[in-house]
């Protein structure tokens, strides 16, 4: 017989996995110093990640997202100007509702519209992956009764998850420019890559980079391109992180500044991490239970409960080409800077593992004479991991790509970043109800002969006579589990019991 705990009875059970779309919307007024609106070449959105709030019958969720835009000015030069804004979300809770939640916000569509010569209108179409999971004890409430109920543990694993957000990370690096020409910064962009997540006794240990990609635009000259990565090392301490645990982490820039000077440039930005553990620890659960010399009926329930799977962060070279006509780059065009993003489009297994397929999209801004213009460039991609899944979550980015020409075929070679969270399931069935009546009328006797049918254990036998099953092993000398019979018993002698 597996001893029972209900101590150790708490499991997570899945509630909800489900896709929600919404929309984040930003107007932006240029200041007076930037140039006029001729061409709008990119806008591209971060999003942070959100936080929830959970209350009866509803999930909600809120966070930021900053809009940059670049565009070339009616007077030919580059600019860039950036907006940040709030978005919301929510979702109905299950009648379980929801006691952990992964939420993963990714843009889907990104519509830029000028209003007027310093006016521009942007509108976002996001969708949020979220998965939610309920706590419930699978113990029983026990009646009050005189006398030990005899109790039938089962053992199974189940999994345990939650979602940890680390102190602000702060990055800073002194960057020496050549010459002494001025020099403005019309567009940055940054991606946290996380090749080793690591979770530890009371914390989950985050090392990697971020990546950040700086446009600069000379007063006089062409712009360029400048790449830096910013090392950084970040404990999310947690006390119920354990050391057999996996985890996934990744990071949002919430706040990136570049000051220029003579000859120098400061860059300063603001990194918030998130890890997201899990693993499968010993659940205890009732299977049958009985008192002595009463009557007892239970009642039983199937329940499907969460079951980690893998949980770790995984990176790629993903290499690529196509021609650069189609891409809308002339011919003679010069390529001056790329911007990444992936989108995963298909999660399956098969005999081999996990396939995760998508696209990486580039948008190359380059320069044709003495025009300025932006073109893009897709890219599929497909990668193995080891290990199936029920219910994949992925975190894709890139954080660094580059294109070279080759005549007229562009070649591409990319880092893909994957934050990867695997969940399975399982059901048991556990009592959920449990009902003594009056105690059983029985002839008393010293002893009583039984012959245990086929498939017959300790266990329903001594249910059958309402008596011990510790006294039912004792009286035959029986050792060992109560819910077998041990090999070669043809009889058993059943103890007195009556009341």
């Amino acid at each position: 017989m597996e001893r029972y705990d209900d101590k150790q009875s708490t499991v997570l059970l899945p509630v909800t996995e489900r896709t929600v779309s919404f929309e984040g919307a930003a107007d932006i007024s240029l200041p007076d110093y930037l140039g006029e609106i001729g061409r709008i070449l990119w806008v591209r959105p971060t999003v942070q990640m959100p936080n929830g709030f959970l209350s009866a019958g509803m999930a909600e969720y809120a966070g930021r997202v900053t809009y940059r835009a670049l565009y070339v000015g009616t007077d030919g030069k580059l600019y860039g100007t950036e907006a940040e804004e709030g978005y919301t979300f929510s979702l109905p809770c299950e009648s379980a509702g929801l006691d952990r939640v992964s939420a993963m916000p990714t843009v889907d569509a990104v519509i830029a519209r000028v209003l007027g010569p310093r006016k521009l209108s942007v509108r976002c179409r996001m969708r949020a992956e979220v998965v939610g999971y309920a706590e419930k004890s699978l113990a029983p409430k026990l009646p009050d009764v005189q006398g030990e109920l005899c109790r039938l543990g089962g053992a199974a694993e189940g999994g345990r998850f939650s979602v940890l957000q680390g102190d602000t990370v702060e990055l800073a690096e002194e960057i020496a420019l050549e010459g002494n020409a001025p020099v403005q910064v019309v567009f940055a962009h940054a991606e946290a890559f996380l090749p080793d997540v690591v979770a530890r006794v009371g914390e989950v240990r985050c090392r990697g980079e971020a990546v950040v990609t700086l446009l600069l635009a000379p007063e006089e000259g062409v712009p360029y391109a400048l790449v830096r990565r910013l090392p950084f090392d970040a404990s999310i301490a947690d006390e119920t992180v354990a050391s057999g645990a996996s985890a996934r982490a990744f990071a949002t820039v919430c706040d990136l500044r570049t000051v220029t000077t003579e000859g120098a440039l400061t860059l300063a930005l603001s990194l918030q991490p998130i890890a997201e553990m899990q693993e499968n620890t010993p659940v205890a659960y009732l299977r049958d239970a009985f008192l002595p010399g009463a009557s007892t009926a239970c009642q039983s329930e199937r329940t499907r409960i969460f079951r980690a799977g893998a949980c770790d962060n995984q990176h790629f070279s993903v290499s690529g080409s196509a021609a650069a006509e189609a891409c809308g780059l002339p011919c003679d065009a010069v390529i001056l800077a790329t911007i990444a993003e992936a989108e995963v489009r298909e999660k399956r297994c098969d005999t081999r593992g996990s396939v995760i397929a998508g696209e990486i999209c580039c948008h190359l801004l380059y320069k044709n004479g003495e025009e300025l213009g932006a073109a893009q460039m897709s890219v599929p991609f497909s990668v193995r991991t080891e290990g199936d899944f029920e219910t994949l979550s992925v975190w894709a980015t890139v954080p660094s790509c580059r294109v070279t020409r080759r005549g007229e075929e562009l070649l591409l070679d990319a880092e893909l970043a994957l934050a990867l969270r695997a969940a399975h399931s399982s059901e048991l069935t556990a009592v959920s109800s449990i009902e003594v009546g009056a105690c059983a009328a029985r002839q008393s006797f010293d002893v009583e002969v039984c012959y245990p049918a086929r498939g017959e254990t300790l266990w329903s036998v001594a249910r059958r006579y309402a008596v011990s099953p510790e006294e039912l092993a004792l009286a035959n000398g029986i050792v060992g589990e109560f819910d077998a019979m041990p090999e070669g018993v043809r009889y058993l002698l059943v103890p007195d019991c009556a009341t």
